[in-house]
């Protein structure tokens, strides 16, 4: 008891007092702490508590930091909490609702310090009123109320947002847009692996995308953990139901987990033109199909272009004599004669009047 009396109270608060007497200490911590968090059994807490040791990826027995169980929703009656069906009638959920004040010291869950590698898990239901808001599913705050570490939903872009410390001391985010399946009523599972260099999301068990990160700095475990507040306003809670919330140091945890406890008809189906799937390798080629039927015959095509002269062809017989053609038309007027001299004969033979005859003629006359 006293161990975790001297994390509740955090460095401002610790006096070597406090561990000789934990009835001070526990006076104190009534005073200091919200009403939910004096319910809680703080021998319940030494569970998976050490910082991530160093591993193998794929080692399932590493450990896990099991929100469910260090908020202990599934022991007492907090306010604004209360039990209901999960996805699936074999499951428990709980349903938090604005009353519910989900706030209790980081080093509870991590009093050696927060992993530098893990993967964030979580199986979650909006409600409708919640499905358009910008929220924190959980972050992690200091002392002073300063982001270190958390899952945003956000409900005006349809995106999911991953938020933590960078080695400068500025708060880096990473965005997977394009996740509107994401936003409705229906169960959903949200695991987000965390590496040094990159942060990998997957949706109910569907691999999304992985984003690359600049170096990551240290979470300051000095101050709380919420779950389910406005990013805006972390004092205000949002409504939804939480089934599972774990936090793992094996940072590729998600490629080992399946989906069995959600619907078939809620599983997550990528509709979105801009989401950017992770492909599998290809499968096997298949048998080969029956053989279609005829197609219609098709359009006529335009026509040619023109083709190039032909060489001249041989002489045909000659042809019959063709008949008499019709009359011309009346000639036009000739032009005018020469002037000629008139010769008047008289001849004896045939005492005839000849006028330009054309052969010689003995006859006597007078010119």
């Amino acid at each position: 008891m006293e161990h975790h009396c001297a994390l509740l109270t955090r460095k401002r608060l610790r006096h070597p007092a406090m561990l000789l007497y934990p009835s001070t200490c526990m006076a104190l911590l009534s005073l200091l702490l919200s009403p939910a968090l004096g319910q809680l059994d703080l021998n319940r807490l030494d569970g998976d508590t050490a910082v991530c040791p160093p591993m193998r990826n794929g080692q399932d027995d590493l450990p896990g930091f099991d929100l469910i169980t260090q908020f202990q929703l599934d022991v007492i009656p907090l306010k604004g909490v209360r039990k209901v069906e999960g996805s699936t009638p074999l499951q428990v959920a709980y349903r938090l609702d604005r009353e519910a004040n989900f706030q209790i010291p980081t080093r509870l869950n991590f009093p050696w310090g927060f992993p530098d590698e893990y993967s964030v898990m979580v199986t979650f239901r909006m409600i409708k009123n919640t499905v358009n808001k910008v929220w924190n599913v959980w972050q992690v705050v200091d002392e002073d109320g300063r982001k270190q570490a958390g899952l945003r939903l956000n409900g005006d872009q349809q995106a999911l947002e991953y938020f933590l410390m960078g080695q400068d001391g500025n708060l880096q985010t990473v965005t997977f847009p394009g996740l509107s399946v994401l936003f409705n009523t229906k169960w959903h599972k949200v695991m987000i692996g965390v590496e040094r260099d990159q942060v990998t999301l997957y949706v109910d068990c569907q691999p999304v995308d992985k984003k690359p990160i600049k170096g990551k700095g240290p979470v300051n475990t000095e101050g709380d953990t919420l779950i389910g507040r406005l990013d805006a306003d972390a004092d205000a809670s949002v409504v939804f139901e939480l089934q599972w919330m774990l936090i793992h140091c094996d940072p590729k945890r998600a490629n080992r987990e399946n989906c069995q406890e959600l619907p078939i008809t809620e599983m997550y189906a990528n509709a979105e033109p801009d989401s950017k799937l992770i492909p599998g390798p290809p499968g096997p080629t298949g048998p080969e199909g029956p053989r279609g039927p005829h197609g219609e015959d098709g359009r006529d095509g335009r026509d040619g272009l023109p083709g190039s002269p032909g060489s001249a062809g041989t002489s045909g017989a000659k042809g019959d004599q063709g008949e008499i053609g019709l009359p011309g038309h009346r000639g036009m007027p000739g032009l005018p004669g020469a002037a000629v001299s008139i010769t008047t004969s008289y001849c004896t033979t045939h005492n005839t009047h000849l006028l330009s005859h054309t052969q010689p003629l003995f006859c006597l006359g007078e010119q």
